[in-house]
């Protein structure tokens, strides 16, 4: 089977959506051999891709909008490519070409946050969009129940969207604490994107306060890109930095993120909207405990292993906070569950699955057209 990916996700630091679909192709290969895989990107990217996943860069010169239309449609016709993989929600082009169109819509959250679209202009044109996306590809993948549900209440579709687990996506092998002993005392640690949606503010807000009024000692170290969305967020980090409560360290490797979750007193994942929640699971997986709020698809990936406070309930959050910080017992038993959850995901799993529907689509779809 000859498969091409719409690359220009691993432009970007590879997080969130980019390990995922390697994490799935790394575990496609070892199932199928005779797959041969390709992505095609226009720019350079961030990180290099694994042996199994061939990278091609091409028309690097054309405009992002119509390199995605003419690049990967003109590609996929010269490889002959079975399947054409977009798995960074959607961008279809009009091209065509013989084989089978996969999107991975990973959520439909703009939909769901409040004031995320501002106006009903903003929120025609995002259905508009995602509707046209939706009805061009042939299998249309996503990574929750949750976000299947909402799927199927906003969009028409022609086959139900196929629900592909996302599973661990560090390697985090070595068992040794590498930097985390330079770390000078205890922390929690968050890990996601500077966010809007990822609930930061309110999570600052509780942490610095419970910090100085002396109910924890524990510092929290913030992980991702760093970026101010607000002036009061702004603010808050800058306190938060004053006064010793917080320690931002920006992008870190997956090396340096596997020490900092092994060494953390637990990870704070206060976001309220999430189609599927990667941290939570990746922290759960190698014994890191987890607080998060119980919304969106959090539940469905946590079940009962993470310490869970309620939306919007920021004295909630407070309390789990205090007691995972004091009670070495709840993070004994949270790292227990969280490991015997985590191991309920597996790529090789996902893969399977995904492998089959591929087979099931290719062969309706070459009845259909007399391939």
């Amino acid at each position: 089977m000859k498969l091409i990916i719409e690359g220009s996700v691993f432009e970007q630091p590879f997080t969130g959506v980019a390990k995922a679909t390697l994490g799935l192709y790394r575990a496609c290969s070892k199932i199928d051999d005779t797959l041969h895989i390709m992505s095609i990107y226009r720019r350079r990217l961030h990180g290099a891709l694994p042996d199994e996943n061939r990278g091609i860069r091409i028309f690097s010169w054309l405009p992002s909008r119509i390199w995605r239309g003419l690049a990967i449609p003109i590609s996929a016709r010269q490889y002959k490519a079975d399947v054409v993989h977009y798995p960074w929600n959607g961008g279809i082009p009009m091209m065509s070409h013989r084989g089978i169109t996969v999107m991975t819509l990973h959520d439909v959250l703009p939909l769901i946050i409040p004031g995320y679209l501002k106006t009903e202009h903003d929120r025609a044109r995002y259905c508009r969009m995602r509707q046209r996306d939706i009805s061009r590809a042939h299998l249309v993948v996503t990574v929750s129940e949750y976000s299947k549900t909402q799927i199927l209440e906003h969009f028409t579709v022609k086959h139900e969207p196929v629900v592909i687990y996302n599973a661990p996506t560090l390697r985090c092998d070595s068992g040794t604490l590498v930097k985390t002993h330079k770390e000078g005392g205890e922390y929690f640690i968050y890990v996601g994107g500077y966010d809007p949606r990822k609930g930061l503010e309110s999570l600052l807000k509780v942490f610095i306060s419970l910090f100085q009024e002396g109910k924890i000692s524990s510092r929290l170290l913030l992980t991702g890109t760093k970026t101010n969305y607000s002036d009061a967020f702004r603010r808050l980090v800058c306190e938060g930095l004053e006064t010793g409560a917080i320690d931002e360290r920006g992008y870190v490797d997956d090396d340096e993120l596997c020490d900092l979750l092994r060494g953390a007193r637990g990870l704070l994942y206060p976001s309220r909207y999430e189609g599927c929640g990667l941290p939570p699971l990746e922290a759960m997986s190698i014994g890191c405990p987890v607080v998060a709020v119980r919304s969106t698809a959090i539940p469905e990936i946590c079940g009962d292993a993470v310490l869970y406070c309620e939306p919007g309930m920021d004295g909630d959050l407070a309390r789990a906070i205090v007691a995972l910080d004091g009670n070495e017992y709840l993070r004994g038993s949270l790292a227990e569950r969280g490991r015997k959850r985590a191991r309920q995901f597996s790529w090789e799993e996902s893969a399977a699955k995904y492998l089959s529907e591929l087979s099931r689509v290719l062969h309706s779809h070459g009845e259909l057209v007399g391939i």
